[in-house]
Order: C-alpha cells, then structure tokens, then sequence
C-alpha cells in the first residue's frame, strides 16, 4: 500500500493525492481529517487517486455507498457513516482508512476535485506495519457484527443501519472501546499477543475520556445506541 507525507495541508493547489491532519493524541496512526485531490489525468509525481468509495446518509437515515470522481459537478456536503474509506489510483492500489463517521465536504477547484473528510472520532490510516490500528479496526468491526446479531436474534434490530448512521462519531467511538474491552480483557494475563497492546491502548484511551468528562454519564454502550427503544 502506498503512503504519503502526513501533516497540514489546506490548499487545493498543493502537490499531493492525499494527507491526514492533524495527528490525534491517542498512540495509534488516528487523525481528525483526511483530504483527498482526485484530478482528471494522474501526475506521476506521487499516489493519485482515481476515485474515494465511503459510505453516507442520504435522505432520512439512509445508508448509501459513495463513489466520487473528477470532475465533480457541484459543491456537495454529506454525513459520513462509519465504515471504509478507499482511494483507487489507475494503477489499481489501493488506500484504505476507516472512519466511526463524520462529515463529507466535495469541492471543484478548476481541474481539481478535493474531498475532506472530518472526523471528532479517530480516522484511522491502514497500511502495512500499522498492526494496531488495523487490529482496532477489525475488533470494531468484529464487536458491531456480535452486537447486531444479538439483537437480532432479541428482536430489536429492525432499525440497526438507521441508528447506526444517526449515532455520533463520538458515541459510536466510545462505545466500541467498551464493547472492545471486555472482549479483549480475559486476554491480560497471557503471554504477549497484539491484542494485549489494543487492550492496553483501549483502557488507556476510556481512562483519559473519564478524566476530561468528570462526572459525565456512563458511556453507553452499542445495544443502547444500536437496538430499538
């Protein structure tokens, strides 16, 4: 997987297919913001994406995929759900990130389309050698396919997409770091595995939440903010 610079970019003239900004304070490879340059004919000087595939809401609470290409036609604004963000170059490589949801704003600057994607929660660059990141998303992903299939089987997932897509970035963040770290905490006293690592970032992460938040409500957690009323 390719890997571009990381850092502050604003510009839709700069010389870049892609940047993530600004780094979050968590230990794992988290960012608030990515932006994205797609343009009509590759330059060959770094990865150029083709199109970014996401997944929005569109109308009330419905979840729909999102390919964007340039030229875009008009200035455009979404809700981003949580879920992948893929960038595609002509070359057939692929970027991925992962996001817990956020905003989506689609600009066209002469020749030049930039997407930026912003984020309260984590946005999470996936690339090889990032093992904890990667493992974090495929733990979220994991404890999200349990949650639904429990209250499936309970009766209460008729609304499970729509609720997902209405939840905040942040809610849905926090509530996954609970439902990770009870997954995760018979793991403690084993000898080292990567999941250990994750637990220990999980806890930390919750830990530093309730420090900044005294005396907030419990965290609720994804059958609360997931399952029907």
């Amino acid at each position: 997987m390719h890997w571009d610079l990381i850092g502050d970019v604003s510009s839709s003239e700069v010389d870049l297919g892609y940047w993530f900004d600004p780094p979050c304070e968590e230990e794992l490879c988290g960012h608030h913001q990515l932006r994205v340059w797609l343009r009509p004919t590759p330059t060959e000087r770094h990865y150029d994406p083709e199109q970014v595939r996401c997944i929005v809401t569109t109308g009330w609470r419905d979840m729909a995929h999102l390919t964007i290409r340039c030229p875009w036609p008009r200035a455009d604004h979404y809700r981003l759900c949580l879920g992948m963000i893929i960038l595609n170059d002509r070359k057939h490589r692929e970027v991925q990130a992962f996001s817990f949801g956020g905003e989506l704003s689609i600009t066209q600057h002469d020749h030049t389309t930039m997407c930026v994607f912003d984020s309260p929660a984590p946005i999470y660059a996936l690339q090889e050698g990032e093992q904890l990141s990667n493992l974090m998303v495929a733990e979220v992903e994991a404890v999200l396919a349990e949650e639904q299939a429990r209250i499936d089987v309970d009766g209460r997932g008729s609304h499970f997409s729509e609720r997902l897509a209405s939840s905040s970035p942040t809610q849905l963040y926090q509530a996954c770091l609970v439902a990770i770290a009870l997954q995760l905490r018979p793991l403690r006293t084993v000898d080292y595995m990567p999941e250990r690592d994750l637990l220990h970032y999980v806890e930390k992460e919750l830990q530093a939440i309730q420090e900044r938040n005294p005396g907030a409500p419990p965290i609720p957690t994804l059958g609360e903010l997931l399952s029907d009323p």
